[in-house]
């Protein structure tokens, strides 16, 4: 944030704070993502004990699968920059310091006991700082997961980076996944919004 406000004052023009934070600052956090995916992959496999990358053979007996996904598309980060600047009001300039899935990743757990493994791996590894938990399956709240935020700092990277890490029941993902493709097709307004 403090990078943020000093770029902040590089202008006073009307409109240079708001163009800044849905459009530079997006941008970049996109960017620095994108750079960073190998990495993140590459150290979230080597937290969980047993887990294995779901590009590999799903029918494979792993306990616990990861999948990475996608760098968020900056215009749903620029979207979501919107939302909260309306939500949170001026005051907490920049509203994209709130964008915390840019980066983002599921452990897909057969049972409780991988599940516990694969959270108390993130937890120990020194690439990870869990910042926030949510307990969406203790809430019986949709979508039935573990939400875990978690500061990623690779030693690449001069600030960490915020990220979204989710937990959730095998069987569960794949009800969700299902939904939400059919959640992407509701919102998509052009061919070219379903194309990663």
């Amino acid at each position: 944030i403090s990078k943020g406000e000093s770029l902040k004052s590089s202008s006073s023009f009307p409109g240079f704070h708001v163009n800044l934070d849905d459009v530079v600052l997006p941008a970049l956090m996109c960017e620095v993502s994108r750079s960073a995916l190998g990495c993140f992959e590459k150290e979230l496999l080597a937290a969980a004990p047993g887990v294995i990358s779901d590009k590999d053979d799903m029918h494979h007996s792993a306990q616990i699968y990861l999948k990475v996904g996608p760098i968020k598309k900056l215009d749903r980060v620029s979207v979501k920059v919107g939302e909260y600047r309306e939500d949170k009001g001026e005051a907490h300039w920049p509203h994209s310091s709130f964008v915390t899935d840019i980066l983002r990743a599921s452990y897909i757990c057969r049972d409780a006991k991988s599940m516990v493994e694969a959270i108390e791996g993130l937890s120990a590894s020194p690439y990870f700082r869990v910042v926030r938990l949510k307990n969406k399956i203790g809430k019986c709240q949709g979508p039935f997961n573990l939400h875990v935020n978690v500061l990623f700092e690779p030693p690449e990277c001069d600030a960490p980076i915020l990220c979204e890490v989710q937990f959730y029941p095998e069987k569960v993902f794949a009800l969700q996944h299902r939904q939400h493709l059919l959640y992407e097709l509701k919102r998509a307004k052009e061919v070219r919004d379903l194309i990663p």
